[in-house]
């Protein structure tokens, strides 16, 4: 009979429904399950997963150098370093606790050891009274058998003596190291004390920048959430699919990896405590300061304040070398440019230019000769004429001033320079000086006579007042000025302005290499160039031989310049001192003074 005669036909709706046969990706063949199991998993009712499976390491603690942060509340931070406070205290305490019960045992040592000679000694004296024969205990048979425990006795005492200075001297040096030991661990205290609190000060800065870190852990969940997607069946598709979860993977650790790049960069700059100078604050600086020196000529007088000028604005300007050489070069007139013109060229060379400046024109002496000959030309103060007082105090002061910024104090002694400062007073005013120097105890001293003569002109300021200038006058003259300069500068921009619009090269490329750089006056190759070379490219850009702007001759310039080696009217390249212009064939070939064909 055949298997299917009798056996109703069963439609597909009606047929029992059991569930597939699973492939497990785990496992290499395929495993069976009974109809038994099948049954039990299907009264059991399963809640299907809404959040993928975590496996393997987190993704933040792969992310962060650090790892996520610890769901344990952690001590705070303020009771964790006053406990390093209060261990450091206790750790000092308890060394000092052990060197002070050294320091009382070796005391008590020596109070011990001399009260041993000290007992010895009264036993031996107490013998020596036995050998007396009044003594009520002295027995006559016993006096040679006394005389030995006496010499014995005597020997034992003089060692006992002198070993006990030996061990005295070892102890007192001991007690003084010890005393040593305990003031280096009160220093090392009060260091360790600063240290905790310098730290203290570092890690509470940095809340603000836990609390972002913080921020960013919940932007790293949520974006790890956002990447694993969820199948229907509440698994992973990373986790369902491995294929799929090897490419995710890969890709997956190269952000890692690139977030944990930038963020061990994050770190190292917030971890760095390295202050850092703001740009704003250092321009602010500049433009209240200026970046200009005074003007510096080779005068004595006029070294203090250059040079105190030069350190200060350096300073709080931060100016680097190669500005600080182009300030000196734009400062320096005269015999001082000219002393250090070839070292104005590179930062390097920047101390050597201050040494031979302070070498020729900072000599204290020099300079304070040259200011006592000023103050000797300043008038005699006359009673009737208040001004007088006034311009022979300030000289005084300013006298004064130098001296003490030169650091020659031993000038301000000198009791011949204060008489011939005292005889400029008029006989009034010097019996007032006289009294002050009779009344006082000590020898009067310049710095006092200032002071002095500081007060007598404040006087003869209230008594002579400045005479307030006449307004409407100062305002024409101011105007008349204006008008002059402004008329005059509107006549050079002409010029300029038109030999620039004809020409098409004016303030943009030098006559003679055609680069645009810098400007003509300072092209380095005017240097090895002769004088015939550099007025042919003057001649054929059509410049003048004064100012080198194009567009107008040498006789018809309105522009003032200055040559830094002889201060005349022309730019230093056509300048007849230099070398290159002072060839043989020079002479032979003009037939005309040098002179006069440089300032063509």
């Amino acid at each position: 009979m055949d298997k299917g005669i009798g056996t109703p036909t069963l439609r597909r709706g009606d047929r029992p429904r059991q569930p597939p046969v699973r492939f497990d990706p785990s496992s290499s063949k395929e495993v069976k399950t009974t109809q038994e199991d099948l049954e039990s998993e299907d009264d059991v009712e399963e809640q299907p997963s809404t959040s993928p499976v975590k496996e393997g390491a987190s993704f933040l603690s792969r992310v962060w150098p650090f790892g996520k942060k610890s769901e344990a509340a952690a001590p705070s931070t303020r009771s964790s370093y006053e406990r390093k406070r209060l261990q450091a205290k206790a750790e000092n305490q308890k060394k000092k606790a052990l060197l002070i019960a050294e320091m009382n045992d070796l005391q008590e040592k020596m109070e011990i050891e001399q009260c041993e000679v000290d007992s010895m000694e009264e036993m031996l004296k107490k013998k020596m009274e036995l050998l007396d024969a009044s003594h009520p205990l002295h027995i006559p048979e016993n006096v040679l058998k006394m005389h030995q425990e006496i010499a014995d006795l005597s020997q034992e005492l003089s060692e006992k003596k002198t070993k006990t200075k030996i061990s005295a001297i070892r102890s007192k040096r001991k007690i003084e190291k010890n005393k040593g030991e305990i003031v280096c661990l009160d220093m090392d205290m009060a260091l360790d004390l600063a240290e905790i609190d310098e730290q203290e000060d570092q890690h509470l800065g940095s809340d603000d920048d836990d609390a972002g870190a913080e921020g960013m852990t919940n932007e790293f969940e949520n974006l790890k959430r956002d990447i694993s997607p969820v199948n229907e069946d509440g698994v992973g598709l990373g986790v369902a699919r491995n294929q799929d979860s090897n490419g995710s993977s890969s890709a997956l650790n190269s952000i890692v990896q690139s977030l944990q790049t930038q963020n061990q960069a994050l770190l190292q700059v917030l971890s760095s405590n390295k202050p850092t100078q703001s740009v704003t604050e250092k321009m602010l600086v500049r433009q209240s300061i200026g970046r200009d020196l005074p003007i510096f000529s080779g005068r004595s007088e006029e070294w203090p304040s250059f040079i105190a000028t030069f350190k200060r604005t350096t300073a709080s300007c931060g100016f680097t070398d190669a500005e600080n050489v182009e300030r000196i070069r734009k400062c320096l007139r005269g015999d001082a440019a000219k002393s250090v013109e070839c070292l104005l060229v590179s930062p390097n060379s920047l101390p050597k230019v201050l040494k031979i400046l302070e070498e020729k024109y900072g000599q204290a002496d020099v300079i304070l000769e040259t200011m006592v000959n000023k103050m000797r030309t300043v008038g005699a103060v006359k009673e009737d004429k208040p001004q007088t007082m006034i311009e022979f105090g300030t000289a005084v002061v300013n006298l004064v001033a130098t001296i003490k910024n030169l650091g020659e104090l031993d000038h301000l002694k000198n009791p011949v320079l204060l008489q011939e400062l005292v005889r400029k007073l008029p006989p009034t005013t010097r019996n007032v000086w006289e009294k002050i120097v009779i009344s006082s105890p000590q020898k009067p001293t310049l710095e006092e006579f200032a002071d002095w003569v500081e007060i007598e002109v404040k006087v003869a300021c209230r008594v002579c007042p400045p005479k307030p200038p006449d307004t409407k006058k100062e305002e024409d003259k101011n105007k008349n000025k204006s008008k002059a300069a402004k008329d005059k500068y509107e006549e050079d921009e002409k010029i300029a302005t038109a030999a620039g619009l004809f020409s098409g090269q004016a303030k943009k490329s030098c006559v003679f290499c055609s680069r645009s750089n810098h400007e003509s006056k300072d092209c380095f190759k005017t240097e090895k160039m002769s004088w015939e070379e550099k007025s042919h490219h003057l001649r054929k850009a059509g410049a003048c031989f004064k100012c080198f702007r194009p567009g107008h001759r040498k006789d018809s310039c309105k522009v003032k310049v200055s040559c830094a080696t002889c201060s005349g009217p022309h730019h230093k390249p056509m300048c007849s001192q230099l070398d290159v212009n002072k060839k043989p064939d020079f002479a032979r070939e003009s037939p005309v003074p040098p002179t006069a064909l440089l300032l063509q």
